[in-house]
């Protein structure tokens, strides 16, 4: 059985033991910068992203903010000693990096993939006078483009106002597939004049 003195040693050393390995894990940890330098970045990005990227793509502000939010937090789920740590970061430092340098960066080069990487386009010619933002509040409202007409099938869907006039004019919508699935504009003019002659 042990004395009151011996026991009293044994829980002081257990706690030594816990303070060097928390000590230790400390020391790894070491005062940076680049880290913020990145964060800072991470958020211009995502702000041009965000302003430049829901201009062209036909994506969901919800869909985007999801998208953010997974790529935010999904760095957290590795080890953070093989991570974090090893890249000299305390925990919370290593939360906010992946919450404002990672996730920003990784959500804005996967949206330029997918503008960047696009697949054929088609081309419309939309019924109505839309400019491009009511191009795409339409599609965000409704799910799908405006009323419009797709070029190759024109000249057969023709009204009879364009026949005797001779000319359709309205806004010109190409779209395209983006590499990851979500549609983008690759062409747009608020206004043309076609002849119906040169549709035929």
């Amino acid at each position: 059985m042990m004395n009151k003195g011996t026991e009293t040693m044994e829980r002081l050393g257990r706690y030594a033991g816990q303070e060097h390995q928390q000590g230790s894990v400390e020391r790894m940890a070491r005062e940076q910068y680049w880290p913020g330098t990145m964060m800072a970045f991470g958020m211009l990005t995502f702000i041009a992203t965000f302003w430049v990227g829901q201009s062209v793509t036909f994506i969901t502000y919800g869909g985007m903010f999801r998208w953010l939010a997974f790529f935010c937090f999904v760095g957290n789920l590795l080890p953070y000693v093989r991570s974090g740590l090893a890249l000299g970061m305390e925990r919370f430092e290593w939360f906010m990096f992946n919450l404002l340098a990672v996730g920003p960066f990784t959500f804005s080069i996967l949206l330029w993939f997918n503008y960047g990487m696009r697949g054929g386009s088609t081309t419309y010619i939309l019924d109505g006078n839309y400019s491009r933002q009511e191009t795409l509040s339409y599609w965000h409202d409704a799910g799908a483009f405006p009323p419009g007409r797709r070029m190759d099938e024109l000249a057969s869907r023709l009204t009879q106002n364009e026949e005797l006039r001779g000319f359709v004019i309205g806004p010109l919508l190409g779209v395209s597939k983006g590499a990851l699935g979500y549609d983008v504009i690759d062409r747009w003019e608020t206004s043309v004049a076609l002849k119906v002659e040169e549709l035929h």
